[in-house]
């Protein structure tokens, strides 16, 4: 299960502001 688009939105956002997108990228994998 990896979550609705909303979800992940939320992911990368969070991911962006903590600055470490790397922490909230173990769910798409490596770009």
């Amino acid at each position: 299960n990896h979550g609705t688009s909303q979800q992940r939105q939320t992911w990368l956002a969070r991911g962006f502001k903590s600055g470490k997108l790397s922490d909230c990228n173990t769910m798409s994998g490596p770009i």
